[in-house]
């Protein structure tokens, strides 16, 4: 069976969802120390503290268990975020930036919250693409979660400078999730980009797919490499005065004697 194919029933009785549970508690565990493929159905059922005919009373194997992972956690919390912080009425006025800022730092969040499962469903995917086509799970993230961010900026696409408004979304959209991506989940591939405060990788994604469309970036409050590491962003309001840069001192001249 698919571990993406279809969504999971959760079962009825309140006995076997407490047994549910702790089998995804178990499973979520031991996905923070080695691959799925490492994990043996005795193991986990023993984590979880069930007998290995009670893990089959409520999965059909390994991969069933890491869809209820994946639908129940990272997908639902995902779609629950979107909801909130892609709605329509949130960005009437507002800045491009701040609406991509908004996204990536959503996208970010949610996914530390889901690192394991997630590195082991992308990794999965990997080895066989065409399940992330046909994945049920892929198909409501992209209809939740991706089609209402493109479908804000598409509205705004009059504003975009690039030449090709629809390619240069396409683009930027495409490179700024992939880098979100590999920062997130495989930190420790080459090329590395060294180490990034949560904030500052936000930052630096809504500059990125900003500039390639061609809409402006404004500053804020601090620099992407210094002050607190998770600190929110907040743009400098327009009107607002800057500190000035301190003026260098003027030469001093000698007078004739």
């Amino acid at each position: 069976m698919s571990a993406t194919t279809t969504s999971p029933r959760a079962p009825l009785q309140a006995r076997s969802r407490d047994t549910q549970a702790r089998i995804i508690e178990a499973l979520r565990a031991l996905l923070t120390e080695k691959p799925l493929d490492a994990i043996g159905v005795q193991e986990l059922a023993l984590r979880a503290g069930v007998s290995v005919g009670g893990f089959y009373r409520r999965f059909s194997g390994k991969e069933h268990a890491l869809a209820h992972l994946l639908y129940e956690g990272y997908v639902a919390r995902m779609e629950e975020a979107a909801a909130r912080v892609l709605d329509k009425a949130r960005w009437e006025g507002a800045d491009t930036a701040e609406l991509v800022r908004a996204y990536f730092g959503m996208m970010l969040e949610v996914a530390q919250e889901h690192l394991p499962v997630l590195r082991e469903m992308v990794r999965r995917h990997r080895e066989n693409p065409d399940e992330m086509v046909q994945s049920e799970a892929s198909q409501r993230f992209r209809e939740s979660v991706h089609v209402p961010f493109v479908r804000l900026l598409s509205s705004r696409a009059g504003t975009f400078s690039h030449p090709d408004p629809e390619l240069a979304l396409r683009f930027a959209f495409s490179g700024c999730s992939s880098i979100l991506r590999e920062a997130a989940l495989f930190p420790h591939m080459q090329p590395r980009m060294g180490e990034l405060p949560q904030g500052a990788l936000v930052e630096e994604l809504t500059r990125m797919f900003c500039a390639y469309l061609g809409v402006p970036l404004h500053s804020t409050d601090s620099s992407p490499t210094g002050g607190p590491p998770d600190a929110p962003h907040r743009p400098t309001p327009r009107g607002s005065p800057r500190a000035a840069a301190p003026r260098a001192a003027a030469p001093r001249t000698r007078r004739p004697r």
